[in-house]
């Protein structure tokens, strides 16, 4: 029987036949261990700390409620003392000597009558009340009199103090003093533990009369109640309001702990703290008294709190405990249910396969085995049909965006490629892609074909949240989009459109670093005539190039262009002279004059602006021709005569180019006519337009850049430049504010700050003084354009 046992347990266990139940068994127990720990570590710590907490928080309370106590007693007591002060029997025998000893006796009885009224409201705590009269060197209290030293020496005796020193100590108290607790035997020898409280008569004299009460400290405890029991062994203890220890329980043997304690421990009314000493913790709590500024503490070693909290945290690991066997027991009952089926699926995977073929690497395997062998097929067959499909889709859409008029013909291929475009409002536009930086850093043919990928993939899935549309590669750096929508011929239909392109912008640019314009054909009501859309589109996007500032721009917009350029036989002749001259700014200005009257004044279109290139061109030619240079060796990277549109982007571009080459042909004149002046002047020059934005650039620190003084660097720039200091600098610093509110939608605030102002209201001022209008009328005629 015993070894049938253990053969059925042994096979039971073997990893062979059970590896799939160990594994639900292991992921099972897992997931149901792991939240009863994670439950544990989160909640073990704080139900103990609320334990402890609540136990701490209960002493306060004990010792706040001992404290309201006796404080009740002490507000008494000391408002004895004003009582007792304007009381005229005391008053007379603290004043004068009593004529005989009859009167004296008398005296006595009447003192101590008032003794015992005053004194009915604090006999609970006090042992003794009296009064001691320094003139009549007596002591006088509720149960009789005493004469000389008979009461510190035969009726109340210090231990740790003789009788001499208890008078001058009690003379030395004004207006209320107390004394440290201290053992003190009454007349039958029998020691008590006493608080001393001595007071003045009056309140605020000294010498006349003392008024002492003897305070029983084991009645002061009793009034602190469970607070101070023997279940909760701890140590506790009253500071006066200058931190001097005035009594304290002896039922815990712990001094270094009290004598390291001081009233700067105790901020606030009440609270806890801890400390430790010899390596063993302590948990103070302190309460405060409004009353006499007392602060009334108890000590607690750590580990008899730790008593406290035990039953509850063996009945925690408990609960851990059977909730760990229960997660055990549910594991093995789940892993047994969801090991079935599986079994069963992997029998009939090698019921209907070749068993030879089979791995036998686990259930799991084979079933991710056979399933991936039937979806990679599955896969490769709709691949194939799929790639046929959309390169033939891909032929139609761009058929018919550039020739096909067909309607038949049109409608077949539509439900042939289930094309489907319901609305009777149809346009072209096109996109005009290239990457940041082409010229410079070069691109290869796989990235422009991901670009144009990406770029059509984002475009495509934009549009179609508005409209029907679809994105056809046109060319290397161009994309048409067919769009169809269901409102022909509306402005907000436009609008709508161009806004939704607006945004195909944005995220080309921020997610493939790619700069796009997009020109825009009118909107058909026919399929077959989505050709001249085409065409018009095409049209408008060479328009882009002229308005240096659209990204966008409709077919409608191009028929507004003016048909005249811009460029005098006057303004060409002013141009040589100032070549001629070396005198590049000038030069500068001139070209940026015809460059705003040409495209942002008249916006003439691309035609014109290739004449207008071509012109600029042959006067530069002029130029070497009159100066006698030689074209190859002042321009080594050479100038086409005819700067092409497309490859350098916009007009702009192009005439930064034509800029670039004019100064670099100035550059060659002023260096054969210049002497050292000259360097200087274009270092200073130099250093002004590189560092133009810092706002305490001046002439004196330019002066002390160069080591020159102030007044020769003033004289030098002006012969030099035609300009003094402050005028270029205020020149230079407009030049770039323009460049920057043409090229960005930033505020004027903080184009004030780019170029080096303090304020935006200096360089307002400014501006407008050299362009006769401000920088906001400035900027919103760019926007106008």
């Amino acid at each position: 029987m015993t070894k049938l046992l253990l053969s059925r347990l042994s096979k039971f266990f073997s990893l062979k036949d059970k590896k799939l139940f160990f594994k639900f068994f292991f992921s099972f127990t897992i997931m149901g261990v792991i939240p009863i720990f994670i439950l544990a570590f989160l909640t073990y710590g704080k139900v103990l700390g609320i334990l402890n907490r609540h136990i701490i928080s209960s002493n306060i309370d004990f010792m706040n409620q001992g404290r309201n106590n006796l404080d009740a007693y002490l507000k008494q007591l000391h408002g004895m003392q004003g009582q007792l002060s304007s009381n005229a029997i005391i008053s007379t025998l603290y004043t004068s000597k009593p004529a005989n000893r009859v009167d004296f006796l008398y005296s006595i009885k009447d003192i101590r009558d008032e003794l015992n009224k005053y004194g009915a409201s604090i006999i609970e705590i006090t042992d003794v009340l009296g009064i001691y009269f320094p003139k009549n060197n007596v002591v006088v209290t509720n149960t009789g009199f005493y004469e000389n030293s008979s009461f510190f020496k035969d009726f109340r005796k210090f231990q740790d103090m003789d009788y001499p020193a208890c008078f001058d100590r009690l003379q030395q108290a004004k207006p209320r003093q107390y004394w440290k607790a201290s053992v003190v035997y009454d007349e039958y020898n029998i020691p008590k533990r006493i608080i001393t409280c001595v007071q003045s008569l009056p309140f605020y004299t000294s010498g006349r009369a003392f008024l002492i009460t003897f305070i029983d400290e084991e009645k002061v405890w009793r009034m602190f109640g469970e607070s101070n029991s023997e279940e909760w062994k701890n140590y506790q203890g009253i500071m006066d309001e200058n931190g001097q220890l005035i009594a304290s329980s002896e039922d815990l043997q712990i001094p270094e702990i009290i004598n390291s304690l001081d009233s700067s421990l105790f901020p606030g009314n009440s609270g806890h703290l801890r400390i430790s000493e010899n390596n063993t913790g302590y948990i103070v709590t302190y309460t405060s008294s409004s009353e006499n500024k007392w602060k009334y503490f108890s000590v607690i070693p750590e580990s008899h709190i730790m008593e406290k909290i035990s039953p509850v945290r063996y009945l925690y690991m408990a609960a851990i405990i059977l909730a760990f066997c229960l997660a055990l027991t549910l594991s093995w009952h789940l892993s047994k249910r969801n090991c079935k089926p599986i079994r069963d699926i992997v029998g009939v995977i090698e019921s209907n396969m070749n068993k030879a073929g089979i791995q036998k690497s686990g259930e799991y395997k084979i079933i991710y085995n056979t399933l991936s062998d039937m979806f990679k097929a599955s896969r490769e067959m709709e691949s194939r049909l799929a790639s046929h499909i959309a390169i033939a889709r891909m032929h139609f859409l761009l058929q018919l965006i550039k020739s096909m008029t067909n309607m038949e013909k049109i409608k077949e291929s539509m439900d042939l490629y289930s094309i489907h475009m319901p609305y009777g409002c149809f346009l072209v536009a096109v996109m005009q892609i290239h990457s940041y930086g082409n010229e410079t850093h070069g691109v290869t043919q796989s990235y422009n074909n991901f670009s144009r990928f990406a770029a059509s993939s984002i475009a495509e899935k934009t549009l179609n949240k508005k409209f029907h549309s679809y994105a056809v590669e046109v060319d290397e750096n161009r994309i048409a989009l067919l769009i169809n929508s269901d409102i022909n011929g509306s402005e907000n239909n436009v609008s709508v459109i161009e806004n939704a392109l607006k945004e195909v912008i944005e995220l080309v640019d921020v997610n493939l670093k790619i700069n796009a314009g997009i020109g825009i054909g009118r909107e058909y009501t026919s399929l077959d005539m989505v050709c001249i859309s085409y065409n018009e589109a095409i049209t408008a996007l060479d328009y882009i190039s002229v308005r240096r500032n659209y990204q966008i721009m409709h077919y409608n917009q191009v028929q507004s262009c003016t048909n005249s350029i811009y460029y005098p036989i006057v303004k060409e002749q002013q141009l040589i002279n100032h070549v001629k001259l070396g005198d590049y700014m000038s030069a500068e200005t001139l070209l940026e004059e015809i460059y705003r009257t040409n495209f942002q004044e008249r916006e003439i279109p691309v035609k014109l602006a290739h004449c207008l290139f071509s012109n600029l061109i042959s006067t530069l030619l002029k130029i070497l021709e009159e100066l006698k240079l030689d074209f190859n060796e002042y321009f080594n990277e050479g100038i086409g005569l005819m700067p092409d549109l497309n490859n350098k982007g916009s007009v702009y571009e192009v005439f930064e180019y034509i800029k670039s080459n004019l100064k670099k042909l100035c550059t060659h004149i002023t260096e054969k006519k210049a002497s050292h002046n000259t360097y200087l002047r274009d270092s200073i020059i130099k250093h002004i337009e590189s560092e133009y934005a810092d706002r305490n650039l001046s002439l004196m620190s330019v002066a002390d850049h160069f080591d020159l003084t102030t007044p020769y660097l003033s004289r030098f720039f002006k012969e030099q430049t035609g300009y003094n200091f402050n005028d270029y600098l205020n020149r230079c610093r407009m030049q770039r504010a323009k460049k920057l509110m043409q090229e960005s939608d930033i505020s004027i605030s903080d184009i004030s700050e780019r170029i080096g102002y303090n304020s935006p209201g200096t360089f307002i001022r400014i501006f407008k003084r050299y362009d006769s209008i401000t920088p906001g009328q400035y900027k919103e005629s760019i926007l106008e354009e």
